[in-house]
């Protein structure tokens, strides 16, 4: 193992905080409960001169076995899904199928935060949760150090629930072999390399911890 080559970023310990708050709390993410349909409501400031772009903003991705929906619940959202642009209001849902690329921003033209709802199908609450706190909280940590975040790290968190990012050259359409193109850059740059050779993981107990290992809030 090559654990000292790595990037060391100190992790702050979230996981028994809800909503997890991120940028001095310009951006949350509120869990909702394993009996609700919706895994997590994510707030997204708008981009602004002063504070530029959201770094949580999801990069161009898909999902190899699970639907994504999404409910705006505040603001207006700007989704991208297989090359079409949809705008999304309050009250609107948006729905991605399995193994479209998409990705979505805060489009608010009056810096207004967008608010919305996710859940993925089929449903795996502990693991999505598991997901969004150690994403959210591995951005937030790089943010406060100062550092951009390890291709290796992020990889290797988001083949924890399938979803590849779209690799420059495959286009902004899903297909078959770009689908496969991605899936395997993942699984060597996250896990051949991220996990086996340099220690990263996909998990890690300061940002999530099992409903039997929850700390009681402070």
């Amino acid at each position: 193992m090559l654990s000292f080559l790595r990037t060391q970023t100190p992790r702050t310990k979230t996981a028994h905080l809800n909503p997890v708050t991120d940028d001095g709390g310009r951006e949350s993410w509120l869990f909702h409960s394993p009996s609700d349909s919706w895994v997590v409501t994510y707030k997204i400031p708008a981009t602004t001169a002063a504070y530029g772009r959201s770094p949580n903003n999801p990069p161009l991705h898909f999902h190899m076995y699970q639907t994504e929906d999404f409910l705006i619940t505040s603001g207006v959202a700007r989704f991208q899904i297989d090359g079409k642009i949809i705008l999304a209001e309050h009250g609107d849902k948006v729905h991605i199928p399995v193994g479209a690329f998409h990705t979505y921003e805060n489009a608010s033209v009056n810096e207004e935060d967008l608010v919305i709802s996710i859940r993925l199908d089929p449903a795996d609450f502990a693991r999505d949760e598991r997901f969004f706190r150690n994403f959210s909280g591995y951005m937030e940590d790089c943010r406060r150090a100062n550092q951009q975040p390890s291709p290796f790290q992020l990889f290797r968190l988001v083949y924890e629930i399938q979803a590849p990012l779209v690799l420059p050259g495959m286009g902004t359409k899903s297909t078959l072999v770009a689908r496969q193109i991605c899936w395997l850059f993942m699984f060597v740059i996250g896990v051949v390399i991220g996990e086996w050779l340099l220690g990263y993981k996909g998990t890690y107990p300061e940002y999530y911890q099992s409903g039997e290992e929850k700390e009681k809030p402070m």
